[in-house]
């Protein structure tokens, strides 16, 4: 598969890490580039920022559950799957599966 994103894992940087500017924001960085900042003053902001850093593993797992699913299991199964992962790669999942 050849997904568009920057490979993982990305990683949730402590608030005030890394020059985010208001100190009170996490960077989430991927292969040492600046993926992006969560603005994480609180714990909602805390859980963004970790569910953001998690995307590129969430994204793998759910590749592999499809994979399982799609031949072994009625359409039902799989089709919630397939439609969150065209959503989060803007591909089809023919072009994510290639």
């Amino acid at each position: 598969m050849k997904l568009q994103h920057t490979p993982g894992p990305w990683e949730s940087c402590d608030r005030g890490d890394y020059g985010d500017f208001d100190g009170m924001s996490q960077v989430i960085l991927g292969n040492d580039m600046r993926i992006c900042v969560a603005h994480s003053s609180d714990k909602e902001g805390e859980a963004n920022a970790r569910l953001i850093a998690a995307a590129p593993e969430m994204i793998s797992e759910l590749i592999k559950i499809f994979n399982t699913l799609y031949n072994t299991q009625p359409e039902c199964y799989w089709m919630p799957i397939k439609d969150v992962i065209e959503k989060a790669t803007g591909m089809s999942i023919e072009e994510v599966l290639k």
